[in-house]
């Protein structure tokens, strides 16, 4: 008789042991004991311990060769050297004396995981890092279709609003077969809360501490806003109540197809969109003329950055009711973070240009410890209309325009 001793389950990762479901697919924060709950799966897989003692054979997929090679040796610690066949450290497979084995590739190598027939378990670790719906669909289901006991497992933390995400959010729409699970850093008791509150206190950016440890899942690994917040925000129906306030963000006026845009957005007291206008034009005056048809007598916030500050003293002196807001990376970190939290609060709507912009929006750590905000590179990303959002909703909160803040009556004398 061998003994075999394996690592007790916390009782999160326990409940996902439990899961019969065919397809088990669990996003977890570092620290969770993601590690510890597969190597479990595949030793019961390969010693048939779910399965009457009929030992069965088991993929495990990896990003990168040298994450496989560091999880094929803490398997082959996980086995009694007694259960042992052959352990191979080129091919990374190990063969127990029953007959079963365990593979480990790394997920660039597709060609070489397809076809094989004979595999009754697939763990997918680390799947947020590479393109695991494609692998998924193309080799892995197919595979195990065939096997009446067939079962995939996918776990990772998140990397942004990628193909794993959108497989874990399928699962947790009610996917057949599937089942999603979320754990954050803080729900493996084996970690104290003081040294994670520790990690987090000391961490360069919280917006990573946070996608990675909480699983609080951003648009883009440097985007401050979280995915379903942003979804929660999006509206198709502009508000029939009154416009309180109008943001303007500015842009050159070269009236190409590639530039960036002058964008104007309203919202009504609630932070509902009211108003939505962006335009290309090759002219200071034309550009004016569309900030000037704006009702004078309700608050206007502008970008008076630069190119921005003639338009504000133009509206100053055709008798707008304006302020203009001249970014510093102070003064922007805050209008920004206000917007996230008005978006997590749910006290703002917002069309789906503004929404799209949101997703692609990042802030950036500098080697000056500072923030820097910005969209997404890339052609056709654009943070223009969503400037213009975030500086009326700054207007809307520091003026106190929002439903129950203090009234204001405006005067053009």
């Amino acid at each position: 008789m061998v003994e075999l001793v394996l690592q007790q389950l916390h009782p999160a990762q326990q409940t996902i042991f439990n899961s019969t479901e065919r397809n088990v697919i669990v996003m977890a924060g570092r620290q969770f004991g993601k590690s510890s709950l597969c190597i479990q799966k595949i030793v019961h897989c390969l010693l048939g311990i779910d399965n009457n003692g009929v030992g069965e054979n088991a993929f495990y997929i990896t990003p990168y060769y040298k994450l496989a090679k560091k999880f094929y040796r803490d398997l082959v610690n996980a086995f009694p050297s007694e259960l042992i066949e052959s352990d191979n450290k080129t091919d990374l497979q190990i063969t127990l004396k029953n007959g079963a084995f365990v593979q480990l590739y790394s997920a660039d190598n597709m060609d070489a995981i397809r076809g094989n027939n004979e595999i009754s378990l697939v763990i997918l670790d680390e799947a947020a890092y590479y393109d695991v719906e494609t692998l998924y669909g193309d080799v892995i289901e197919p595979m195990l279709g065939i096997k009446d006991r067939g079962r995939c497992i996918i776990v990772s933390t998140p990397n942004s609003t990628n193909g794993f995400f959108r497989m874990w959010q399928a699962a947790t729409d009610g996917m057949d077969d599937w089942e999603a699970f979320k754990y954050t850093a803080y729900d493996n008791p084996f970690w104290s809360k003081e040294r994670l509150d520790k990690i987090k206190a000391n961490a360069r950016s919280i917006i990573k501490f946070n996608q990675e440890y909480l699983c609080e899942v951003s648009a883009t690994e440097a985007c401050p806003f979280e995915y379903e917040y942003i979804q929660k925000a999006r509206t198709s129906v502009l508000s029939t109540k009154k416009t309180v306030c109008y943001g303007i963000d500015v842009a050159l006026g070269k009236g190409n197809q590639t530039g960036d845009w002058t964008a104007i957005t309203g919202l009504d007291d609630t932070g509902h969109i009211t108003y939505f206008d962006r335009f290309r034009i090759p002219s200071s005056a034309l550009q004016f003329n569309k900030m000037d048809v704006l009702d004078k007598n309700t608050l206007k916030v502008i970008d008076s950055t630069s190119v921005g500050n003639w338009y504000y003293e133009q509206l100053q002196n055709s008798g707008h009711y304006v302020e203009g807001m001249s970014f510093t990376n102070s003064n922007k970190t805050d209008m920004v973070y206000e917007f996230v939290n008005a978006t997590e609060k749910e006290e703002v709507k917002v069309n789906d240009i503004i929404a799209d912009e949101m997703q692609i929006y990042e802030a950036r750590l500098t080697k000056s410890n500072n923030y820097q905000f910005g969209n997404q590179a890339g052609k056709n990303n654009y943070d223009d209309a969503l400037t213009s959002a975030m500086l009326a909703y700054k207007g809307l909160s520091d003026y106190g325009l929002k439903s129950g803040g203090g009234q204001w009556s405006v005067y053009s004398v």
